[in-house]
C-alpha cells in the first residue's frame, strides 16, 4: 500500500534557509549573523534551518521599512595617502 503525502494547499511552506541564501545572493555567514542579530528568525527542522513563511513577511516588512538600514561610514584616508597626494600636488 503506498502512502501519499497529503498537504494543504493553502498552506505556504516553509523555506530552507540554502534556498534563501541563493535566492537573496547571501553566503551561508551573512545568513549565521542575520540569524546571531535578529533579522532572520529560523526554525530547526530535522537539524536544518527553514524560514517560515511568517519569518518572510516579517523580514520583508521590516526591509521595506528601513529598521535595518544603518548611516554610511565613509572611511578616511590614512595619513601616507593624504601626504603623497600632498606631495603630488606640489609637483604642479
Amino acid at each position: 500500500m503506498q502512502t501519499e503525502l497529503q498537504t494543504n494547499p493553502g498552506l505556504p511552506l516553509p523555506i530552507s534557509l540554502s534556498k534563501f541564501c541563493e535566492s537573496m545572493g547571501i553566503t551561508p555567514a551573512t545568513a549565521w549573523r542575520w540569524r546571531k542579530r535578529g533579522i532572520l528568525r529560523t526554525s530547526n527542522i530535522s537539524g536544518r534551518q527553514y524560514l517560515s513563511p511568517a519569518a518572510l513577511d516579517e523580514f520583508y516588512r521590516r526591509l521595506e521599512s528601513g529598521d535595518f538600514a544603518k548611516e554610511a561610514k565613509v572611511p578616511k584616508p590614512a595619513a601616507s595617502e593624504s601626504r603623497a597626494k600632498t606631495s603630488a600636488l606640489s609637483f604642479l
